[in-house]
């Protein structure tokens, strides 16, 4: 089992989270990095918690599960939870308001076809 959050990027040896937005696409690109790296071990279960908003930013994941002929399950989180990185109530409803529904590899690949 693997668990894999861009936050992660983000937290120091002591445990403490430093967020730096500038850094936010390396982040992406390294936690992209550690699925791969599950992947290629063929970790039988991989968990990717993310703050998927549009579709484009889970591609990169729908992507690598493909090419490895892994199975994909979403779960999307439709309520209120604890603001744990203290993100402003402002960026929280910017992403609500650019909210797109998740679909598997399988249905963007049939939404395509038709």
């Amino acid at each position: 089992f693997a668990h894999h959050e861009t936050d992660n990027y983000f937290m120091s040896l002591a445990g403490v989270y430093l967020f730096t937005p500038e850094l936010l696409p390396n982040a992406h690109m390294w936690n992209q990095e550690q699925v791969h790296r599950s992947m290629t071990n063929r970790i039988p279960l991989i968990v990717v918690s993310n703050t998927f908003s549009q579709q484009w930013e889970i591609a990169p994941y729908l992507d690598l599960a493909d090419e490895w002929e892994y199975a994909v399950s979403i779960i999307e989180c439709q309520s209120e939870f604890y603001n744990t990185h203290k993100v402003p109530e402002e960026a929280i409803q910017a992403m609500k308001d650019r909210w797109e529904p998740l679909t598997t590899q399988h249905e963007r690949v049939m939404t395509k076809e038709e």
